[in-house]
C-alpha cells in the first residue's frame, strides 16, 4: 500500500490546527473553568493530561483522515469550500449527534454549547486548513 506523504502531512497539520484551537477554547479564562464546573471535572484530573492528550491526538487523527477523504469526495480544494464542508459535517453530524445524549441525560445546555461549539469549530478548522492544502498540493486520499 502506497501512502502519499503529502496526505499524512496535511492530516497532521489539520490535527495540529484543531488541537491548538481547542487548547485556546478550553483555556480557563475562555471556557475552561466553566466547562470544568458544568462537567464536574475535578481540577486534579485535568492536571494529568499527557495520556489524555495523546489519546486525543490519535482520535483527532482518525477524524482528520475521515474528513480528508470526504473533502476529496466533495472536491473541496480551497479554504472556503473546506469550511463549507466543515460546517455541514460539524453542525449536521457532530453537533446533532452530541445533542441527543445531552437531551436525554439532562446535562446543562450551556455545557452542550461549550462542548459542541468546540467540536463544530474544530471540524470547520480542520476542513478549511486541509482543503486549502489539498488545493495547494493536489493530494488525493489514499
Amino acid at each position: 500500500m502506497n501512502i502519499d506523504v503529502n496526505f499524512m502531512i496535511i492530516v497532521f497539520i489539520g490535527v495540529t490546527a484543531s488541537m491548538i484551537f481547542s487548547s485556546i477554547w478550553y483555556f480557563p479564562r475562555i471556557f475552561g473553568d466553566e466547562w470544568m464546573r458544568l462537567a464536574n471535572v475535578n481540577p486534579s484530573v485535568a492536571q494529568n493530561v499527557k495520556r489524555r492528550m495523546l489519546i486525543t491526538f490519535f482520535a483527532n487523527f482518525a477524524v482528520a483522515m475521515t474528513l480528508f477523504t470526504i473533502l476529496n469526495w466533495a472536491g473541496a480544494s480551497s479554504t472556503l469550500t473546506g469550511a463549507a464542508v466543515g460546517i455541514w459535517i460539524g453542525s449536521g453530524i457532530a453537533g446533532m449527534s452530541l445533542l441527543i445524549p445531552y437531551l436525554w441525560e439532562g446535562r446543562p445546555i450551556r455545557l452542550f454549547l461549550i462542548t459542541a461549539g468546540n467540536m463544530i469549530l474544530s471540524i470547520i478548522i480542520m476542513c478549511a486548513v486541509m482543503a486549502h492544502l489539498i488545493g495547494t498540493f493536489g493530494t488525493q486520499a489514499p
